[in-house]
């Protein structure tokens, strides 16, 4: 028998989920770097970074996410990720996203030295603004 070249992904969110399938690669933001995962990979479990998720189904389609933290596993053929926040490249809403980015800048940017600013916070949300206007350009 031959291996199987397609193995079952699904991304979660709190909100629900946003994909289940057939893939033939998926390629994630671990927290150390971005990882790949085809068919029969080796188990693991790994930490989520910020970036983009990428799936491709058999048919050539690739799905994009932007994704925030989380944890993905790999076993037996099966890929999930479970993202503390997600979103489809189809359903990012850009000028939300824009403003976000905005916001994160001013923070970052603007503030006066008086003004309490935690750097930390405003760089992640300038990170996650970003990420999805790129994840956004996927759009199809």
């Amino acid at each position: 028998m031959a291996p199987a070249s397609t193995f079952t992904t699904k991304v979660v969110t709190r909100n629900g989920e946003l994909f289940a399938g057939e893939v033939v690669s998926a390629v994630a933001p671990g927290q150390a770097g971005y990882f790949g995962v085809k068919a029969n990979h080796a188990p693991f479990i790994t930490a989520l970074g910020i970036g983009e998720l990428k799936v491709t189904t058999a048919d050539n389609q690739a799905h994009y996410f932007a994704i925030a933290g989380g944890v993905a596993e790999v076993r037996d053929n099966v890929f999930v990720v479970l993202a503390d926040v997600g979103e489809r490249a189809l359903d990012i809403d850009i000028a939300r996203a824009e403003e976000a980015a905005e916001r994160a800048r001013a923070r970052l940017f603007g503030a006066g030295p008086e003004e309490q600013v935690d750097i930390t916070r405003a760089e992640v949300a300038l990170a996650r603004a970003l990420n999805r206007l790129r994840v956004a350009r996927h759009r199809q």
